[in-house]
């Protein structure tokens, strides 16, 4: 055996994650997101991953239950929606301290029995850059572009076709403030144009904006372990609605073991 004329073997790296969420104010919105994830590194410059992601029975709030009659009587009922989505992606370098990445996804939303027309199979692609400044700072910029169809739009009679269009804009600005301490900076950008061709449902022609900024403190306990807090505020506009703002506040840690 010659050592030295033997190449080392790249393994690929398997990743499990999970996230949970705890509301103050209402423990009904309260859940959970499991994910796997798949990563094989080709050179130091390319690597390539593989995502499944699974989020189970997120409660949306009350909503009015459709009929396919006209009725006088109207009913609301909880509305929970299951996601599953499997993604891939292609990350290059192509200098020293910037990097792109191709991404692409294939999705699936089911809602509860009583909404089930706003089922739907969606999917995305996107490309984002990463660049490193200095050892201090790092900006990140992406676009993705996200088709969805509904069940909805084969049940006119029910006028709730949710089938979207979606472009989505995201800037980032990371700042080592101290060595184990670093501010993030994240402004989202997304208009969602409703599909639907049912004459009398309210989406018809319709569209949506919502912007929304983070500020965030990250703490690093050890390599494995961080502390975060932050504040979010969003807005939200449906032209057939009227608009809406929250205002979020958080505290939580990641851990990896």
């Amino acid at each position: 055996m010659y050592a030295g004329n033997r190449k080392e073997r790249i393994h690929p790296e398997i990743t499990l994650g999970g996230q949970g969420f705890l509301f103050a104010d209402n423990s009904r919105f309260n859940h959970g997101t499991l994910g796997v994830q798949i990563t094989q590194e080709f050179s130091s410059e390319t690597k390539v991953g593989f995502r499944y992601f699974f989020g189970p029975d997120l409660f949306l709030g009350k909503n009015e239950v459709r009929k396919p009659e006209e009725s006088l009587e109207e009913e609301f009922k909880d509305e929970e929606v299951t996601t599953h989505f499997w993604s891939g992606g292609l990350e290059q370098q192509i200098h020293d301290g910037v990097i792109v990445i191709l991404y692409g996804r294939y999705g699936l939303r089911r809602y509860n029995h009583a909404f089930d027309q706003r089922n739907i199979d969606f999917w995305t692609i996107g490309t984002h850059l990463e660049w490193e400044l200095n050892d201090r700072i790092e900006v990140a910029l992406g676009y993705h572009y996200e088709r969805g169809l509904a069940d909805g739009r084969k049940q006119a009679s029910l006028k709730d076709d949710i089938s979207y269009f979606n472009h989505f804009v995201t800037a980032e600005l990371v700042i080592n403030v101290m060595e184990d301490l670093s501010l993030e900076v994240v402004l989202d950008y997304e208009r969602n144009g409703f599909t639907t061709g049912i004459v009398d449902d309210e989406r018809n022609g319709e569209h949506e904006d919502v912007v929304s900024g983070d500020i965030g403190l990250v703490y690093e306990l050890t390599d494995t372990a961080e502390l975060t807090a932050g504040v979010q505020n969003a807005y939200r506009k449906e032209s057939f609605e009227d608009s809406l703002h929250n205002l979020n506040v958080w505290f939580g840690g990641r851990i990896a073991f």
